[in-house]
């Protein structure tokens, strides 16, 4: 006769605790039990990124202390998105994704402009990164290629020879799919384990949307579905950031260092 009276909070508790329903779903997997009891139905996005967590690993921005590796990365595109990135990697072998520059029907020109304002000192994501420019930035090989998509109009110039006029030096990627996909999972926490990758929240939408989307290969698990040949799934800001990753990916021991995220309280970014 209390179920009436009781808040929509007490009755979810009750229902969840005492109930015969609760209890069988309870029994179910992790991910439908979540799903359906708890209503966290993102759980079904993402599952190749299944292990990354999203309250533990998306941070408020800060200051990139100027002792930091700084790394930039791109996919290029024109029809299809172009996605470029900066990540940074502590002294500990902690990587941060800074923010993600991700936009389609622009030219070479466009994209290299707009991604070279993004890096100016006097710019929001150019103070995060202490007025540092990141000290190599790689690239899928079709920056390097000369096709009719990447060329300049009256020219024949790739990707990455539009993006030097800019300043922006381009180097090839490692571009291992399994492996970079495994160095990037690795990062992510797992029992006994804290992450060792985040991501700055509100400038890395793009990349969130398409960690939460993307699913296993259904004949081969190791690899995202479409394995970056389907252009109905978008993978452009994943390539990009793995590019990033395996750029500076270091499997070692990390050793102690004074200069973490969790002590630059005082140089977190004002917006």
């Amino acid at each position: 006769m209390y179920y009436n009276k009781w808040s929509e909070e007490e009755r979810r508790e009750y229902c969840i605790n005492k109930s015969t329903y609760a209890a069988n779903l309870k029994s179910l997997p992790n991910e439908l039990r979540l799903a359906y009891l708890y209503g966290d139905w993102e759980v079904f996005g993402g599952m190749f990124f299944k292990s990354f967590d999203r309250l533990q690993q998306v941070i408020p921005p800060f200051t990139i202390p100027p002792d930091w590796t700084l790394t930039g990365s791109i996919d290029p595109g024109f029809s299809s998105p172009c996605s470029f990135g900066v990540t940074a990697r502590d002294h500990n072998g902690i990587y941060y994704r800074v923010f993600t520059y991700y936009e389609k029907q622009r030219t070479p020109v466009d994209h290299a402009r707009a991604i070279s304002e993004m890096l100016k000192p006097d710019s929001v994501t150019g103070k995060l990164l202490g007025g540092r420019k990141p000290s190599v930035i790689v690239s899928g090989t079709d920056a390097f290629a000369k096709k009719e998509r990447f060329s300049v109009i009256a020219h024949e110039n790739t990707f990455a020879d539009v993006f030097e006029v800019e300043g922006l030096f381009l180097s090839p990627a490692y571009n291992s799919r399994k492996t970079g996909w495994w160095g990037w999972k690795s990062l992510f926490p797992a029992e006994g384990k804290p992450p060792e990758y985040f991501i700055f929240e509100g400038l890395n939408e793009p990349l969130l949307a398409e960690m939460m989307s993307v699913t296993y290969d259904a004949k081969d698990p190791e690899d995202i579905k479409g394995k970056g040949n389907d252009p109905s799934i978008s993978d452009h800001a994943l390539d990009e950031q793995r590019y990033g990753i395996m750029a500076m990916f270091k499997p070692e021991s990390r050793r102690e260092s004074p200069a973490t995220a969790r002590e630059i309280s005082d140089d977190t970014a004002d917006f």
